[in-house]
C-alpha cells in the first residue's frame, strides 16, 4: 500500500485530487492510503519527516510559491529516493521556476485540474510503484508489513539487519524500513549468504568489502561498518573463506 500525503491551499483541488484517487481504487492498481490531506505546509512537513518508505506526495502550488513547494518535494526524495511527488500548478508562469529548483517531479498537473490528466499521471505512478515493489519472485524476498504498509524486499537488494531494543531496521540501498520482529526469527527465514556478525547484526555477505579481524570489524561497499563479535567470527571467516573457493 502506497502513502499518500498531500498539500494542496485550495479546497476545491484538494477534493479532486482525493476524488481522483478514489477513483482507481477496485482497477487492479496497488492501494494507496492517505496519510494527510491538508492546505497546512508544516502539517504536511511533519507528516514528510515521519515516512521511512516510498511514499507520494501531491504537492498543490499556488501562485508565485513555486520555490517553497519544490523544497518539500526535495524533502520527500532526500527521505527516499524512491518516492513519487506530482505537483499541481495553480499558475503555469511558475513552471520554470519549479523545473529548477526540484529534483525528478513524477508529474506536473495544471489548474483547473483535468480528470483525464490527474487519473493519466495516478495510474503511472502506481503502475511504477507495482513494478518496483512486486517484480522479484516470492522466493526471492521478504515481506514485511509495518505502520499499515507492506513492503517486498529482494533478499539482494539487503545490506544488513540491526535488530535495536524490540525494532528491527532491514537495511537496503535505498531506505531502511523498521518493523517490530525478531532477528533471531527473521534469521531463520534469509537465504544463504546472509550470517550473523553481532548479536544484533545480520550481514549479507555479498556486500562485504573487508574483514579486519584485529578491530573486530566488518567494511561494506556502501562504506557502512558493523562490529564482529568473537563468537561470530569464526562463523563468518568459515563463510567468507568458502566464497573465495567458490564453493558457497
Amino acid at each position: 500500500m502506497l502513502p499518500v500525503l498531500i498539500y494542496e491551499p485550495d479546497d476545491a483541488i484538494r477534493s479532486a485530487l482525493l476524488e481522483g484517487l478514489g477513483a482507481l481504487k477496485g482497477q487492479g492498481l496497488p492501494d494507496t492510503r492517505v496519510e494527510v490531506s491538508t492546505g497546512a505546509a508544516d502539517t504536511v512537513e511533519r507528516a514528510i519527516n515521519a515516512q521511512n518508505g516510498i511514499c507520494l506526495a501531491i504537492f498543490g502550488i499556488p501562485e508565485g510559491r513555486a520555490r517553497d513547494c519544490s523544497d518539500m518535494g526535495n524533502l520527500v526524495m532526500r527521505h527516499n529516493r524512491y518516492s513519487y511527488t506530482l505537483f499541481c500548478l495553480h499558475d503555469p508562469r511558475d513552471l520554470g521556476e519549479l523545473l529548477e529548483n526540484c529534483m525528478r517531479p513524477a508529474g506536473i498537473l495544471t489548474a483547473p485540474l483535468s480528470d483525464r490528466s490527474l487519473k493519466s499521471n495516478l495510474t503511472r505512478i502506481l503502475e511504477d510503484y507495482r513494478g518496483l515493489t512486486g517484480d522479484a519472485p516470492a522466493d526471492d524476498c521478504m515481506i514485511v508489513e509495518t505502520g499499515g504498509a507492506a513492503y517486498r524486499i529482494a533478499y539482494d537488494q539487503i545490506l544488513y539487519l540491526e535488530a535495536v531494543d524490540k525494532l528491527l531496521t532491514i537495511h537496503t540501498r535505498q531506505q531502511s524500513i523498521s518493523v517490530r520482529r525478531s532477528l533471531s526469527a527473521i534469521e531463520k527465514t534469509l537465504p544463504e549468504g546472509f550470517v550473523r556478525c553481532h548479536r544484533a547484526f545480520v550481514v549479507n555477505s555479498q556486500y562485504i568489502d573487508q574483514v579486519n579481524y584485529s578491530a573486530m570489524t566488518l567494511s561494506l561497499q556502501t562504506g557502512d561498518t558493523l562490529p564482529l563479535s568473537r563468537s561470530q567470527r569464526t562463523e563468518l571467516k568459515g563463510l567468507m573463506d568458502r566464497q573465495k573457493g567458490g564453493i558457497a
